[in-house]
């Protein structure tokens, strides 16, 4: 007897529990909604022919690493050496290949490539995952609550059965 009323005060507690996450992930899951596609604006208003000056390997194992890109360009008269953000698409650069670069005017020592200026919103396919999976998360844990909960009150004789 006090076994069986364990059980349902710790099933009715876990549903309790998993209660408050699932109502605590439903919001969160409006908000991630609400913010795919947001992201790093890719309006640039300058541009410029650049030199790379460099590039570096990152990163341990050979499947792992990366490449840092440096490049070197003149906006005004004023010449600029920078890391490259964004990459270059189809080819692998080497020192002294020339890439166009994109920039914002109010910080011309921040170069982009062209390439990743025209690409989309970044994010989208990210931000619609994540958001799938905390809404996966919350229908989870509200069910389960319903489960344990129903346990819990008396109304389901075992977790599972009918």
């Amino acid at each position: 007897m006090f076994s069986s009323v364990l059980k349902r005060l710790v099933a009715a507690l876990a549903g309790a529990v998993l209660l408050v996450l699932g109502g605590a992930l439903v919001p969160i899951t409006v908000l991630l909604v609400m913010d795919v596609g947001k992201g790093e604006d890719r309006d640039f208003d300058g541009r410029a022919d650049a030199v790379v000056s460099g590039v570096t390997l990152t990163g341990g194992s050979p499947g792992m690493r990366g490449k840092v890109v440096r490049v070197s360009y003149e906006v005004e008269e004023e010449r600029y050496s920078a890391r490259l953000r964004g990459g270059v698409t189809g080819r692998a650069l080497r020192v002294g290949d020339s890439v166009e670069v994109v920039y914002r005017a109010e910080d011309p020592g921040r170069p982009y490539s062209k390439d990743y200026a025209e690409q989309g919103p970044p994010g989208i396919g990210t931000g619609i995952v994540v958001a799938f999976c905390a809404a996966a998360m919350s229908t989870v844990a509200l069910g389960a609550s319903w489960f344990l909960l129903s346990f819990g009150a008396g109304r389901r004789k075992t977790v599972l059965g009918p």
